[in-house]
């Protein structure tokens, strides 16, 4: 059965990884991922482009084209492992999921790690996301 797993949680707190090792074990030609950020880099130059409206919808729709050919050519699962904290964000991806008659997954297991390992995590990176906008984001979890 194709699933569309999604994968929620602060920049840093593991979710790459594991998108990644799940593709290493996975069949080949049967799994991909997706995330936003290299999307971003690809298309803007940086992975993080706030408050640019067009540059968000533009990578909506991108990721909403690559996971419907993914599972039109056969795909079994589609890894987003984008922080997908937002709601709408949720369910859109749900209904994408259902519209490609794919099983939804949700793996919110990365909330549980610390904010403080997130920060931790994030100032190792070579594109590290701006502090202030991962404690704004941990407020929302909070919500």
């Amino acid at each position: 059965m194709k699933k569309l797993l999604v994968l929620q949680g602060l920049p840093a707190s593991g979710k790459s990884t594991h998108a990644k090792e799940l593709l290493a074990f996975a069949e080949e030609g049967t799994a991909l991922r997706i995330n936003n950020d290299e999307l971003s880099l690809m298309l803007h130059g940086r992975t993080f482009t706030p408050g640019d409206p067009k540059a968000s919808q533009l990578l909506g729709k991108i990721r909403a084209e690559i996971i419907r050919n993914a599972f039109r050519l056969g795909y079994q699962l589609v890894i987003v492992d984008n922080t997908n904290l937002g709601r709408r964000t949720l369910d859109s991806l749900k209904s994408l999921a259902e519209k490609c008659d794919a099983e939804f997954e949700l793996d919110n297991s990365f909330l549980a790690v610390p904010i403080e390992e997130c920060l931790r995590r994030n100032a190792m990176r070579e594109n590290p996301v701006p502090e202030k906008v991962i404690w704004e984001m941990a407020k929302l979890i909070r919500e």
